[in-house]
């Protein structure tokens, strides 16, 4: 019995760095987007000023234009990789949060990991309209985090009923 909840815990938890790990594929699209925005305003900003008369090699400011344009290609085809894997990700992830039964589950994985709001904001959220909010936050903290908790479990008993383990996908990142 004891080995079953050993499993099942080391799935639970696969499957939170699997999920949270979106959130690292979403820092590096946004890190390669002020990446591309900084050399986009490299390239088109205005040179010095020749100021002397004396001879320069020639063909150097073509040769600077055309590694500059290269470059910025790279970093288009690579953000484009990032924006694509980004993308499977949040699509599955959606795909496995529409299995859970219940709106409060789905809602609080929605805000956690796709969102990425952070448990006082996942709480103000769901919980800031009720009367008693200010009186009870912490207890409305509480409830988000039991149905967070409730929530992957059901998605790792949900993966187990179609042959996935989170271990696996784990692996895959």
């Amino acid at each position: 019995m004891d080995e079953l909840k050993s499993e099942f815990k080391e799935k639970y938890y696969a499957l939170k760095d699997w999920l949270r790990n979106y959130r690292e594929l979403d820092k590096e699209v946004k890190n390669m987007l002020k990446i591309l925005d900084q050399h986009e305003a490299t390239m088109t900003s205005i040179g010095s000023p020749v100021l002397s008369d004396m001879p320069k090699a020639k063909g150097r400011i073509g040769d600077r234009t055309s590694e500059a344009v290269v470059r910025k290609m790279e970093i288009e085809e690579d953000l484009e990789l990032a924006i694509q894997e980004r993308d499977i990700r949040k699509a599955e992830i959606k795909g496995y949060i529409r299995k859970l039964k219940k709106a409060d589950e789905r809602m609080v994985i929605n805000l956690r990991f796709i969102g990425m709001y952070d448990t006082y904001d996942t709480t103000s959220i769901m919980f800031g309209d009720e009367p008693d909010f200010l009186a009870k936050e912490e207890s409305y903290s509480r409830r988000v985090l039991e149905l967070q908790k409730n929530a992957l479990q059901n998605m790792v008993s949900y993966l187990d009923s179609i042959g996935k383990d989170p271990r696996e996908m784990k692996e895959m990142i």
